[in-house]
């Protein structure tokens, strides 16, 4: 046997080496896009723009051939439309006593943002050959950030009952942020294409906290998810 034909053995025989340790290998790395639209409160909260976006980083570890806990670090976008907070009222309203009363037409942005955990279990279901369900605790690190703008008005009234004259004031230009920490459960369904695709239907737990108000604004989200294993 010359030395071409030993070299292209060892070089098979390594390979499948390789392929055999890879399958046993109980780690796996995968990345995961997802996106889908929010329930409740957190949707209100976000203006009913009504959807999240991001992405997660996955590490896996095979329990059995059809068992395995998953944890993951990833990041969510759940992005506000404008909404009116306060107007001036037309007509103005009457004044029961003479003075100068304060009046304001304010538009607020609400966007949340953040790191999110979470630690599953996951099993085949025996019915369908790559199908599995999976469920566990998820925590969202969450910031709300509200970006207010408009115009504060003065309104002075000379007579008693009457509406007085309105007059324009200073605008209104402020950004404030608030980060909480939620946690909450997690489930979906799953199926494996082959070793190194797959796709996922999750619904979790979420929120965020008003940093004008202090009120929690808690929520759901449902997500469609495409996995590429490493």
């Amino acid at each position: 046997m010359n030395n071409l034909a030993r070299i292209s053995r060892i070089a098979a025989l390594s390979m499948m080496m390789g392929t055999v340790a890879s399958a046993q290998d109980p780690w796996s790395l995968a990345f995961k896009m997802a996106g889908g639209p929010t329930f409740q409160k957190i949707n209100e909260y976000t203006g009913k723009a009504g959807y999240t976006l991001g992405g997660d980083f996955e590490l896996g570890y095979q329990l059995s051939k059809t068992s395995q806990v998953a944890f993951s670090l990833g990041y969510r976008f759940f992005p506000g439309d404008f909404q009116q907070v306060s107007f001036v009222p037309t007509p103005l309203p009457t004044r029961a006593a003479i003075g100068v009363y304060t009046l304001e037409n304010r538009v607020r942005k609400a966007d949340v943002q953040g790191f999110q955990l979470a630690a599953i279990y996951r099993g085949d279901l025996a019915q369908w050959a790559g199908a599995y369900w999976q469920g566990g605790v998820r925590i969202g690190i969450n910031k709300a950030k509200e970006i207010d703008t408009g115009t504060i008005y003065t309104q002075t009234t000379t007579v008693i009952n009457s509406a007085g004259t309105l007059t324009a004031g200073s605008a209104i230009a402020t950004v404030t942020e608030k980060t909480k920490v939620y946690p909450g459960l997690t489930a979906g369904l799953g199926y494996r294409f082959n070793d190194s695709y797959s796709l996922e239907a999750n619904w979790y737990m979420t929120g965020a906290t008003s940093p004008s108000t202090g009120v929690k604004q808690s929520g759901q989200a449902a997500e469609l998810s495409f996995g590429i294993r490493f």
